[in-house]
């Protein structure tokens, strides 16, 4: 336990906690982990936060858009940012939702969601230029997402516009070769691919499952999967 810097055992609801909530997914959070965990039900038949699952070819846009700009923040390639949030691992995954994950999100319900103002527009306040930094960040990442990729996000709103750390050298991004560094201010992640399209002729890796046309059906099973975006 003094290892661990804990007084008792926690149970296991205690050591994760549900942060949010899309049109189609769950967010989760562990404790001191940097990481989250994006729980997405989809090609089955029960309603998931009035509305019904994702089809898989659905699914599958998302999965691709988000693997193509975690890409991205490679130095390699001439159109590069790091301001996509970077995908760790996908699984999918069967069965019935742990107990803890219900306990979490039984917590999420209980403290009415969202309350208050979200910690990142606070920046907004401390850093006299952070306004324009986050601003910067956001439109230099979509340019090098939109020539690398044709990157098109669909649904870039402030809660898709992370503000994850109070950094205060904001990270460059390079576009057709030239680096652009933003003034400083708190660091951006741009998240949250779900309606996205993009162009993936040109930006294929092994590990990608790639389509010329992102609407192709795909036969799937009716029962009820979990796709795990880490």
């Amino acid at each position: 336990l003094k290892l661990a810097h804990q007084q008792t055992p926690m149970s296991f609801y205690h050591g994760v906690k549900k942060i949010g909530e899309g049109a189609y997914s769950d967010v989760f959070a562990f404790n001191k982990e940097d990481s989250v965990i994006k729980l997405i039900p989809f090609g089955g038949t029960f309603i998931f936060h009035n509305r019904k699952q994702l089809r898989v070819h659905q699914m599958l846009t998302e999965v691709i858009a988000t693997q193509a700009v975690s890409q991205l923040n490679r130095r390699s390639v001439g159109n590069c940012t790091q301001n996509f949030v970077q995908l760790k691992g996908i699984s999918v995954l069967t069965g019935s939702m742990p107990s803890f994950l219900l306990a979490a999100c039984r917590v999420f319900e209980r403290n009415g969601k969202c309350r208050g103002y979200k910690i990142g527009k606070l920046f907004f306040i401390y850093f006299k230029f952070g306004r324009l930094s986050v601003f910067a960040q956001t439109v230099l990442a979509m340019a090098v997402a939109e020539r690398q990729l044709c990157l098109e996000h669909r649904d870039l709103h402030m809660d898709n516009v992370l503000i994850p750390g109070c950094d205060t050298d904001a990270p460059s991004s390079t576009l057709d070769g030239t680096v652009h560094q933003p003034c400083a201010g708190p660091s951006v992640s741009i998240i949250d691919f779900t309606f996205s399209r993009l162009n993936m002729s040109e930006f294929v890796t092994s590990r990608a499952v790639v389509f010329s046309n992102p609407w192709t059906l795909i036969k799937h099973s009716s029962s009820s999967r979990h796709f795990f975006l880490d």
